[in-house]
This record gives C-alpha cells, structure tokens and sequence, in this order.
C-alpha cells in the first residue's frame, strides 16, 4: 500500500521528493524558470527557520525566542499578500487624489424618528440584553484589561531560564 511505501522512504527518496517540489514550484510559477526556482528556494529557506527537529538546535532565529516555533503559515501568507500589493503600487507610481471638502453631517428629522420608533426600541432592547446574556459588567471590565494598551503595566518580556537542580 501507500503508506508502507512512504514508511521505507529515506535520506534519498526524500531529497528526491525535494527536488521534485522545487521544480514543480518552478514549472508552474510562469515563464521564468530562474523567477521559480527563486521562490522556491526562498520558501525553504523560510521553512527552516526555528528548531531543527532532529538536533533541538536554533536556525535563523537571532536569538529571538519568537521565531524558535518557526513562521506561522498565517503570518507568512499575509507577508507575501502585503509584499506584492507594496510591489504593485510602487509599480503603478504615485495616484493622484482629491480630497473631500464638502463634507457634512445630517442629522434625521423628527420625522424620520417617529416613522423608525419600533426599530429604535427593539435594537435599545437588544443591545442591553446582549451584555447581559454574554457575560454582563464582568466581562466588559476584563475586557479593556485584555488590550495591551490599556495596561499599566509594562509588559515583561520572556526569558529562558535553567532549571534549578
């Protein structure tokens, strides 16, 4: 079956499979083979960073003890997104805009108000429920505690410590 032929994989099959994943990469990135094999190359080596699995030992984490668990897949999609819309305006040069000078704020008339009176009470409703039903005053008071700017307190910052015998 297929997982006993996985299972007898080795050092080789697996660089193998590498290079098979490289040139894919390649292949489909467009016409430039030089372009794919690029970021093909460049996502392996932001795969390494963090602990090699085999020997515990740090790469290319500058000491930081964030990047010891790696780069989050998450963080690393919304990098490549940011990068190639930073790309995409530097390409198109400066937009010419104008700014919005006419600007006011119309207030609803008394009877626009009388008309939306049983909205207006049944949304009141709502939102004075809702709190209550989630977690009431409790919650809303933890709630400003969990934003890091609204702390007093400096944050601390993490460190490893050996284990004391």
């Amino acid at each position: 079956s297929l997982a006993r032929v996985a299972l007898s994989f080795g050092p080789a099959e697996y660089f193998a499979l590498a290079i098979l994943g490289i040139t894919a990469i390649a292949s489909i990135g467009g016409g430039s083979l030089l372009k794919g094999l690029t970021a093909g190359l460049l996502g392996l080596l932001v795969a390494t960073i963090g602990l090699d699995p085999l020997t515990g030992t740090a790469r290319f984490t500058f000491g930081s003890m964030v990047l010891l668990t790696g780069v989050s897949f998450v963080a690393a999609i919304i990098g490549i997104f940011a990068i190639n819309e930073v790309m995409q305006r530097f390409a198109d040069g400066p937009v010419k805009t104008q700014a919005i000078t006419n600007v006011r704020t119309r207030l609803p008339s008394w009877a626009e108000f009388l008309r939306l009176r049983i909205t207006l009470l049944r949304s009141s409703v709502i939102g004075s429920a809702i709190p209550k039903r989630c977690g009431g005053p409790a919650r809303q008071r933890n709630s400003a505690k969990a934003l890091p700017m609204a702390s007093p307190r400096p944050r601390l910052a993490i460190t490893a410590r050996s284990a004391a015998p």
